[in-house]
């Protein structure tokens, strides 16, 4: 859960950044802190065998 003020932050983060959801908009900001923290996210995924075995939000129902 966000605080008003939050998704506030974050609607301000996505219309400058022309992201197109909010969800769209989180992800981006996840994999942003991900990076700031240190984390080399391109070779952690190719660590990961199956990544296309990673259910999509649209095939288990959420949209």
């Amino acid at each position: 859960m966000l605080s008003d003020v939050e998704l506030k932050i974050i609607d301000a983060w996505r219309f400058e950044n022309k992201m197109p959801s909010r969800a769209a908009t989180i992800r981006a900001l996840v994999k942003v802190g991900l990076e700031a923290s240190g984390m080399d996210i391109a070779s952690f995924l190719k660590d990961i065998d199956d990544v296309d075995d990673v259910a999509k939000s649209d095939e288990i129902g959420i949209v």
